[in-house]
């Protein structure tokens, strides 16, 4: 949205969300273009880059449970830059298969106590995924669910 300047400031700020956008360089173009009454419209343009990395992340899982009962997962999320925050989704097979859970992380952990019943014993590919956020990077592994 535009941003409105005062007769006779000289300066104008903002605030962008830049916890919006992915890592990487970003270039911020600035047009400002006063229209004095009586005078001709003239315009400048300043570029202002914004870098930003996110502090790298690991995630890592434990899931167990036994046929046609349900199953436990308790996913960490560890960074060396601190305790991340934001969610974990647990997906079935990849990263497009079916949700089997999905929740917070609090103190860089959730646990899922109620995982879906699998009626069979065998292995399940379980893909579990680290949303990230504004400080920490999205992160993803897959772990197998040894059905008993």
């Amino acid at each position: 949205a535009p941003a409105v300047i005062a007769a006779g400031a000289t300066t104008v700020s903002f605030d962008l969300l830049w916890s919006d956008l992915r890592e990487g360089t970003w270039n911020l173009g600035v047009e400002i273009y006063p229209n004095l009454t009586g005078y001709s419209v003239y315009g400048s343009y300043g570029i202002a880059t914004k870098s930003i990395v996110r502090n790298e992340t690991t995630v890592s899982a434990t899931i167990t449970g036994k046929a046609k009962q349900f199953g436990t997962a308790v996913v960490t999320v560890s960074s060396d830059s601190g305790t991340p925050a934001g969610t974990v989704t647990l997906r079935k097979t990849n990263a497009s298969g079916a949700i089997l859970a999905s929740g917070d992380l609090v103190s860089g952990t959730v646990t899922f106590a109620s995982l879906p019943k699998q009626n069979k014993k065998g292995n399940v590919k379980v893909y579990v995924e680290y949303s990230g956020n504004g400080d920490y990077s999205a992160a993803s592994t897959v772990v197998t669910w040894k059905v008993k």
